[in-house]
């Protein structure tokens, strides 16, 4: 049985025991969940679950990494206890983020984690009270949430509310794309209503006038229209990395159509 099929005892169990004040308290859900110890280490891994010798879940992260960073792991270790009571398991402990896990329980907790930190209701009412998608307000929503601008992004694009589009291209504004990648919504089939390399070379093509670009999509066969913002980053020689990123709201409730096990991703 894969994530889906669980996804509503998940929620469950997160509504039972994740507070509702944001940002999250990550500590406290993990000891929701019978974690002791939930301490930093010097380590050269992001963290681990593991056991003490009298049986008891303890929690390690490293205590170099950044606060954000730091909240993700322990999230991310909290979703492996979460793999294991709702699969009828016991707790693989010890397991280290960042070590060789399988594939499947390791996407399944970077899920769970953010679902943890970044809770579906409390997220679409800030969102809906923001009048249009930036990159201003993935970076206030990640200071509020206190996770990375990636982790905010990528949680969008979970959303079954949110038809979401984020590209990153490589090239010379004004010019041509050398290469780039496509995330979009992953609730549904998810294509570009144009082809990559068209909408690339567009769109790094009218960066060097605005950094505001409609983007067509295309969701379980249905087409809108994403405006979306780009911010140049800083690239090798004389390309530019440029990174834009859009969504839209459904102004009615359930707008879900259907779920993908995984990100659908173009990359070239």
């Amino acid at each position: 049985m894969r994530f889906n099929q669980y996804r509503t005892k998940v929620q469950s169990l997160l509504r039972e025991h994740v507070p509702s004040d944001i940002p999250v308290d990550v500590d406290r859900v993990a000891r929701q969940f019978g974690v002791v110890e939930i301490e930093p280490r010097i380590m050269s891994i992001d963290g681990y679950l593991g056991r003490r010798d009298d049986g008891e879940l303890v929690i390690r992260f490293n205590e170099e990494s950044g606060a954000a960073r730091c909240r993700f792991t322990i999230a991310h270790e909290v979703a492996h206890v979460l793999f294991g009571i709702v699969h009828g398991k016991a707790v693989k402990a010890p397991a280290a983020r960042g070590a060789t896990r399988d594939d499947y329980e390791e996407w399944w907790a970077n899920r769970v984690a953010a679902e943890i930190l970044l809770p579906e209701t409390a997220l679409m009412a800030d969102l809906r009270r923001k009048p249009a998608s930036s990159w201003r307000t993935v970076r206030q929503l990640s200071y509020r949430y206190g996770v990375s601008i990636a982790a905010l992004a990528r949680r969008l694009r979970e959303l079954p509310e949110v038809a979401a589009v984020q590209l990153r291209i490589i090239g010379k504004v004004g010019s041509t794309a050398t290469s780039w990648s496509v995330w979009g919504s992953d609730w549904a089939r998810f294509y570009l209503a144009d082809a990559p390399v068209h909408e690339a070379n567009r769109i790094i093509r009218e960066s060097g006038y605005t950094t505001s670009h409609a983007v067509g999509i295309e969701l379980d066969g249905q087409r809108t229209m994403i405006t979306c913002e780009g911010a140049r980053r800083h690239g090798e020689g004389s390309d530019t990395v440029y990174d834009a990123i859009g969504w839209t709201i459904s102004p009615e409730s359930g707008m879900e159509i259907s779920r993908r096990e995984k990100p659908a991703v173009q990359v070239v």
